[in-house]
Formats: C-alpha cells, sequence, structure tokens
C-alpha cells in the first residue's frame, strides 16, 4: 500500500500524486508537481514506502467535498445538496472525502461555518488519497475508484458557500525569503477560527506555505503558534473591542520564529 505502488495506477488515470508522510507532503514545491516529478519520487527509496497523496486543484482537475465527520446522514444531505459522485472515500478515521471534477473553485474552510463541517480544500490542496493507512487506519475507495475519475461530475451548490475570494487567496500566497513566517502567521491566524481543528488549521497552514518561494520546511511550529496567539487575542477582544487583532500579535509571531527558527 505504499507510494511506490500504487503512483503508477494514478499516474494511468492523469492524476499527480505526492508522497505523504504524517498526513503532510514529504516534499517541497509540490504544488509545481507534474506527472513526470511525482514519476521520479518512485525510484526515491526514502518516499517508497509512504503514504500517497492527491493534489486538488485544476492542475488534477480534481475538487474534493471534506467531510470532518463520519455521519453517514450528513454525506447523504451534502451528496443531495452538491450532486451525486461516482467516487467516494472513506478517511482513516471514518470520514469522507467525495470527488468531482474541478471547475475553478475557491478553497472554502467550514464552508457552512461550524456545522456542517465541511471543507472545501478546492484550488492549491492535497488530499490523503487511498489505500494511504496510518495509525488510525486505512484510507479506502467505498464508491468507485480510480477507474471512475475520467466520469467525475462538477460540484454543484456552491453559490452561497464560504469560499476564499481570489484576491484573499493571493493576499496569502507567493511570499519570498523573509516575509514568508509573518505571512504565514497571520494567515494561519485568519483561517484559525474556521478551521475547527488543529489538524484543518495546519492543512491550511501546508496549502498556502506550498505557495511561498521557497516554503518553509517546519510548518506544524507556524499553525501551533497561531492557535496559541488566537486564545490570546480573544482576551485583548474582550477588553479592548480592536480591530486590529492579528496586529496585536506581534509578539507570538516572534515566539513562533524562536520554536520553529523560520524566517
Amino acid at each position: 500500500m505504499s507510494f511506490a505502488t500504487w503512483q503508477p495506477p494514478y499516474a494511468e488515470v492523469g492524476l499527480i500524486t505526492i508522497p505523504i508522510s504524517d498526513k503532510r507532503p514529504a516534499v517541497r514545491n509540490w504544488l509545481k508537481f507534474t506527472l513526470s516529478a511525482s514519476s521520479k519520487m518512485v525510484v526515491a527509496p526514502r518516499f517508497a514506502d509512504m503514504s500517497i497523496g492527491v493534489l486538488v486543484g485544476q492542475r488534477n482537475r480534481l475538487t474534493i467535498l471534506d467531510f470532518d465527520s463520519a455521519d453517514e446522514l450528513l454525506l447523504e444531505r451534502m451528496l443531495r445538496q452538491h450532486g451525486d459522485t461516482p467516487v467516494i472515500v472513506r478517511t482513516a478515521s471514518g470520514k469522507f472525502h467525495c470527488w468531482y471534477r474541478n471547475n475553478k473553485e475557491r478553497r472554502g474552510i467550514r464552508i457552512y461555518g461550524a456545522e456542517p463541517p465541511v471543507d472545501l480544500p478546492g484550488a492549491n490542496g492535497f488530499a490523503v488519497a487511498p489505500p494511504s493507512i496510518t495509525d488510525r487506519g486505512t484510507y479506502e475507495f467505498i464508491r468507485g475508484g480510480l477507474g471512475d475519475v475520467a466520469n467525475l461530475p462538477t460540484i454543484k451548490g456552491l453559490n452561497d458557500m464560504r469560499t476564499a475570494p481570489p484576491r484573499a487567496r493571493h493576499e496569502e500566497a507567493g511570499a519570498s525569503r523573509g516575509h514568508r513566517n509573518d505571512l504565514l502567521f497571520r494567515a494561519c491566524l485568519r483561517h484559525a477560527s474556521e478551521a475547527g481543528s488543529f489538524e484543518n488549521l495546519t492543512k491550511s497552514a501546508h496549502q498556502i506555505n506550498a505557495e511561498c518561494e521557497p516554503p518553509l520546511a517546519r510548518i506544524v511550529h507556524v499553525a501551533a503558534e497561531a492557535g496559541m496567539c488566537l486564545h490570546a487575542s480573544a482576551v485583548w477582544q474582550i477588553h479592548r473591542f480592536g480591530s486590529d487583532v492579528v496586529d496585536r500579535c506581534a509578539a507570538g509571531i516572534d515566539l513562533a520564529q524562536r520554536v520553529g527558527g523560520l524566517r
């Protein structure tokens, strides 16, 4: 069930994949990967036994509706809302990923708010893919599989969803050396209130970080500091009702730099 084994079948249906370690990309600049670059990873011994991740967005023509819930009634409701699909994945924790043909959807975290807990990786993301194995279990196709990728429909019902506009996405992306840590930390702060969990916040951080040039290597420290700083900023809101909460967290940025050694 390794990357070396499953990269070729994914490539055969035109899907670019990356090696995954602990649910995080094991390579840098993965947003720029092509099928050729992905194939080269297969012969690298250090990637051979890793899990497999699939890129989400226009490059792979893939959009995934990501449920942070194992509720099958919610799955049925979302399929009615956003259209049926021939490919559904059950994650290692029993939750669901519904695959659709990408139609330039934007990224959305908690597109319905806190409940129901649904994300839309949309552009510039990745998802752990079957048959990856983690310490919590196995990712598996419970409907369809790679043979159905060519028949994926586009997703419906996103007109009123809270997806990130292109301008906001651009402002979070493309930071150069010397500015990456500051930009990424502030972006994490903006996403923390809607992420719902540290895992989701880290996922967003990885997607934003991938667009930095070059990306930061130790992303988890930044996401962790963002979550901690969010609680501190709430106290400032109560006492000051200020609108510049992110600016009040500059001390947290310095702390993240000391902990992670990032610039």
